[in-house]
């Protein structure tokens, strides 16, 4: 007798109705699991991590911009590598490698923050392996979805994804903070670890036959990479995903960077209103997810551009206004078109990517991500510091506005002709 629901039985075409009907493909379902516990424990070493440095340097801001930093430069030195890797090889052999590498870190960690023997030289280590371990792992990951789940369906599938992550972003930092308070930043570490082993067994029961490894396998590594972005620039519509999504990450300041500064800074107010401004972020990140798991994620770069151009317009009235309710308003459309933004792209590149070059092409997301974001939020930082935060966060709006609807148009006009 099947435990599924009727609803996770039900045949493709009946799926568009039903939400979490991607889920009746069985190796969809066991890595989603696997990634949704993982999730939750990737987020409880992020907040571990942050309180270990802290701990470790007396409570330096420095010491934990530099940590980032650091994370961020193992991205931006191997994710193109890493991509190039992952289009050599199953994309289930690299995942078996790259999470039982970071299990490895993760209870490296563990053991030696509870035996206090933990530095922070240590930590900027470990920091930089992981960065270096999940630029393979995440193209992996990426690339390996589309032999998943049938082609049609992959937009709800990475819309389920980018649920289940949302998710793990508002459970782990929550469960890692009473962890952390009660059992000792160690036991965040070990959880982590956990979670990698939960993906590990879940790996082990996939059926999905691994794909033979691709063209790259041939060529040699540089040019493999090369042969990767030709991929990118050759394609109209992938390079506009691409360049309109990295202009997002390298221009738009994270709520983390922009949100204290502009509560103390412009509007006056303290922890509690930040807190409100937070949450409005989250909201439209959350109902985003929701809509997104219902209808898909999208599938033309039309609606990509649509919710970069929604994504600017609300950070340039956020920067503008000195007034609480019309900045959480604000929020709610900035977090909610961030979230739409970013599971179309990677929609997008999934879609418009060739099979043999899918990891290259997932890891300029990889790169993006986690390397071209950290050092945009530090420029951007500076440029807060030498003008002001509404200059600065309106003219980063107005640039990826103008972008965002340039890109429109001549979309427009293509499908006219």
């Amino acid at each position: 007798m099947s435990l599924l629901p009727a609803a996770l039985k039900a045949p493709a075409a009946a799926g568009r109705s039903a939400p979490w009907a991607v889920l009746r493909h069985r190796d969809f379902r066991l890595v989603w699991i696997g990634q949704a516990a993982s999730g939750i424990g990737t987020f409880m070493q992020v907040v571990g991590q942050s309180l270990l440095v802290l701990e470790l340097s007396g409570g330096s801001p420095v010491a934990l911009g530099t940590v980032s930093l650091t994370q961020a430069a193992a991205f931006m030195a191997f994710s193109l590598v890493g991509g190039s890797v992952v289009d050599r090889f199953p994309k289930r052999q690299v995942l078996f490698v790259t999470q039982s590498l970071l299990l490895s870190i993760a209870a490296a960690l563990a053991v030696l923050t509870a035996t206090g023997a933990i530095s922070l030289p240590l930590v900027m280590a470990f920091a930089f392996a992981s960065g270096v371990v999940a630029s393979f792992d995440q193209p992996a990951r990426s690339s390996f979805l589309p032999h998943l789940v049938p082609r049609e369906e992959l937009p709800r599938a990475t819309a389920l994804n980018a649920l289940v992550m949302t998710a793990a972003g508002t459970v782990g930092p929550a469960i890692a903070g009473v962890t952390a308070a009660t059992l000792g930043l160690g036991v965040n570490f070990a959880l982590n670890a956990l979670g990698f082993a939960a993906v590990l067994t879940c790996l082990a029961f996939v059926r999905t036959a691994a794909p033979p490894p691709a063209k790259a396998s041939r060529q040699p590594l540089l040019s493999s990479v090369g042969a990767g972005l030709a991929v990118v620039g050759g394609n109209a519509d992938l390079r506009s995903v691409v360049t309109g999504y990295g202009l997002l990450l390298l221009l738009g300041p994270s709520p983390s960077v922009l949100l204290p500064l502009h509560a103390a800074r412009v509007l006056g107010v303290g922890g509690a209103e930040l807190g409100l401004l937070f949450s409005a972020v989250g909201a439209g990140t959350v109902l985003a997810s929701v809509v997104q798991a219902y209808l898909g994620s999208g599938r033309r770069s039309g609606a990509f551009l649509l919710a970069l151009a929604a994504w600017a317009g609300a950070l340039v009235v956020f920067a503008a206004s000195p007034s609480l309710p019309l900045c959480a308003a604000a929020l709610l459309v900035h977090g909610a078109a961030r979230n739409v933004v970013g599971t179309t792209a990677v929609t997008l590149m999934q879609l418009l990517s060739p099979d043999d070059s899918r990891g290259r092409v997932m890891s300029l997301n990889t790169l993006l991500a986690n390397g071209v974001r950290p050092l945009g939020d530090f420029g951007l930082s500076a440029v807060m510091a030498a003008t002001s935060v509404p200059l600065a966060a309106g003219a980063a709006g107005a640039a990826v506005g103008a972008y965002a609807l340039a890109q429109l148009r001549v979309t427009l006009r293509h499908r006219g002709a």
